[in-house]
């Protein structure tokens, strides 16, 4: 999406996140579902394709692959 290369662009740093959530709460699997929760956004972005799964969380700070949380996509 060339709207989100521009706004990386303009920030000088990736955007990331892992799951949309509130802290020990479910996570959200619709934009209904995230706009009802967290009102007020300014920019969403989506592809409309949500899992239903946290999102998998690697630890790539060393030479070896290490899973820190199960998630989407199997490693």
């Amino acid at each position: 999406n060339k709207d989100v290369f521009s706004l990386i662009d303009k920030l000088g740093n990736p955007i990331v996140a892992t799951s949309v959530n509130k802290s020990g709460e479910k996570s959200l699997n619709s934009v209904s579902e995230i706009e009802e929760i967290f009102f007020g956004i300014q920019i969403l972005v989506s592809s409309e394709k949500m899992l239903g799964l946290e999102s998998t969380i690697v630890d790539l700070t060393s030479s070896e692959l290490k899973i820190v949380r199960d998630g989407a996509i199997s490693m």
